[in-house]
C-alpha cells in the first residue's frame, strides 16, 4: 500500500526482523529511514506533490457543487463526496509530509484515500440508471427496472465499501503482523469485489449502448431525446477504466507483498501516478458540460412528466405519473421510481 507503515515484510516476514528493527532519530520533518521501528510511511512523502494534488481534488470538488447547483443536480452528491474525500485524502498527506511522527495524518490519509474512489463508482452507477430511464422506451434493461438498476450496484458499491473499511482499519499503526495479514485479505477481497461489479456493469452498460444504437438507427428514438447520450456512455466508459486501472495498481500492489522485489509500496510515484492520477482524470470527466446538460434534461423531464401527469407510455414502463391528490415524491414511490 503506498502509504503503509508496517515493518514486517520489508526484509522478511519474520518476527526476527521485527525484533531487530530499532527506532531512529526523526530529522526535521520526522523522517527516518523506512525500516526503523518509528517509521509511518514506507517511502519519503513528496510535500509538494501533495500540495499539488490537494489543491486540484478541491477545484473539482467546487466545479461539481457549483454544477450540482446549476444543473440541479441533487443526485450527485456522491461525486461531490468522492472529490471531496480524495482532497481530503490528499491535504492529511500534504500534513503528514510535514509531520511524518503524526500517526493520526498517516492513518486518515490511507483510510480516507483508499475508500474516496467508492464514491465515485456509486455516481457511475446512479448515472447510468438515469440513462435507462431516460432513453430507453421501456425504462428497463435486462428485465431490471432502471430505478433498481441503480439502486443494486450502489448496495454492491457498499458491501465493496465495507469490506475495504475493515481492511483498511486494520492496517493501523501499530498493528500486529497476523492483523495486517488480515487487513490486507479483507481490502483485497473488497477491491475484488467492486472489480467484479464494475465488469458486470459494463456488460449493462454496453446492452444500452447496443440497444441506443438500434433506436437511432431505426429512428425510433423517444421525442426529446438527442444523441447527448453519447456524452454519457463514454464518459461511463471512460470512469470505469481508470477505476479498473487503479483497481489493477492495488492488487498488484498487495498480491506483490512488502518485500524489496516488489517496488510499488516503496515508491510514492506509483500511488501519484496509478491512483490519486486516475481518480483526478475520472473526476475531471464527470465536469464536461455535456453529460451535466444532459442530465439536467433528464432530471427536468421526468419532474415535468410527473407533475403534467402525462400518458404512460406502451412497454413495461417504471416512469412515475401524478395522479390528483398525490404528491409527486408518493406517487414516485408507488410506481417504484423513487432514485437513491
Amino acid at each position: 500500500m503506498a502509504s503503509l507503515w508496517i515493518r514486517d515484510g520489508i526484509a522478511t516476514n519474520t518476527t526476527e526482523a521485527l525484533a531487530a528493527c530499532t527506532p531512529a532519530v526523526p530529522g526535521k520533518y520526522g523522517n527516518v529511514p523506512i525500516d526503523a521501528c518509528n517509521s509511518l510511511y514506507m517511502y519519503e512523502p513528496n510535500f509538494s506533490s501533495a500540495v499539488a494534488f490537494t489543491v486540484l481534488f478541491t477545484l473539482i470538488t467546487l466545479v461539481q457543487i457549483v454544477e450540482a447547483i446549476s444543473f440541479r443536480k441533487g443526485f450527485c452528491w456522491t461525486i461531490i463526496m468522492g472529490a471531496f474525500w480524495e482532497a481530503a485524502a490528499m491535504a492529511f498527506h500534504a500534513l503528514g509530509a510535514r509531520d511524518q511522527q503524526n500517526q493520526a495524518y498517516a492513518v486518515a490519509h490511507t483510510l480516507v484515500f483508499l475508500l474516496a474512489p467508492l464514491w465515485i463508482n456509486a455516481a457511475v452507477y446512479m448515472t447510468a440508471g438515469r440513462l435507462v430511464h431516460f432513453y430507453l422506451p421501456e425504462r428497463q434493461i435486462f428485465k431490471i427496472k432502471a430505478p433498481l438498476l441503480a439502486r443494486y450496484f450502489v448496495l454492491a458499491d457498499i458491501l465493496g465499501f465495507i469490506l475495504q473499511g475493515i481492511g483498511g482499519v486494520m492496517l493501523s499503526p501499530g498493528a500486529s503482523k497476523e492483523t495486517m495479514e488480515q487487513g490486507l485479505n479483507w481490502y483485497m477481497a473488497g477491491i475484488a469485489t467492486q472489480e467484479f461489479f464494475i465488469c458486470v456493469f459494463t456488460v449493462i452498460v454496453l446492452a444500452f449502448h447496443m440497444k441506443m444504437w438500434k433506436l437511432e438507427r431505426h429512428g425510433a428514438m423517444l421525442e426529446g431525446r438527442d444523441g447527448t447520450w453519447r456524452w454519457m456512455v463514454w464518459t461511463i466508459y471512460g470512469v470505469l477504466a481508470l477505476i479498473t486501472v487503479r483497481i489493477a495498481y492495488r492488487l498488484a500492489e498487495f498480491a506483490g507483498g512488502f518485500v524489496p522485489s516488489n517496488p510499488l509500496p516503496y515508491d510514492e510515484v506509483y500511488m501519484l501516478n496509478l491512483d490519486a492520477l486516475p481518480m483526478l482524470l475520472a473526476l475531471t470527466l464527470f465536469c464536461v458540460k455535456a453529460a451535466k446538460k444532459a442530465a439536467r434534461e433528464q432530471e427536468l423531464d421526468m419532474w415535468r412528466t410527473a407533475e403534467a401527469g402525462a400518458a404512460q407510455p406502451s412497454g413495461n414502463s417504471t416512469f412515475a405519473f401524478h395522479k390528483p391528490g398525490v404528491p409527486v415524491k408518493a406517487a414516485q414511490r408507488q410506481a417504484g421510481t423513487q432514485w437513491i
